[in-house]
């Protein structure tokens, strides 16, 4: 419509399925009506639930942990310190690059990676997994 607010998926027929019988001919207006229904409904109700699950597997403990880390821009020495790691190697492979990956961390410079002012900081997906996380955190017992 000229508002945009649905989008319609034909879906032809295949030739055989037409030969059912006396359905064949009112085949391809149920077939039309019910798929406009189902993919207006179905997909604008279904993305949001989707996407917060899928995320949370896919972030390692080590992207947990620098999630918890990060309160504000900071410089890789100080994400470094606040989990309190010294190989640079480790740090990247392991912490930061899955992070970015991600896309719950994102750079300051993404033009100039490796800039000396390079600074990190959470993306809006980020920021709510790192608030599930602190979350979760307040309704774990104390051992």
């Amino acid at each position: 419509d000229e508002d945009h607010s649905y989008f319609m998926v034909r879906l032809p027929v295949h030739p055989a399925a037409l030969e059912v019988g006396e359905l064949a001919d009112v085949a391809t207006p149920q077939v039309t009506g019910q798929v406009t229904g189902q993919v207006t409904g179905q997909v604008t109700g279904q993305v949001t639930p989707q996407v917060t699950p899928q995320v949370t597997p896919q972030v390692t403990p080590q992207v947990e942990k620098l999630l918890r880390a990060i309160t504000a821009e900071m410089t890789r020495n100080d994400a470094m310190d606040a989990l309190q790691l010294k190989d640079r190697m480790h740090f990247a492979r392991d912490y930061l690059q899955p992070a970015l990956e991600a896309g719950v961390l994102e750079m300051t410079i993404p033009d100039k990676p490796r800039s000396s002012k390079q600074r990190y900081r959470l993306t809006a997906a980020g920021k709510a997994l790192a608030e599930q996380l602190a979350q979760r955190d307040r309704e774990k017992p104390d051992v």
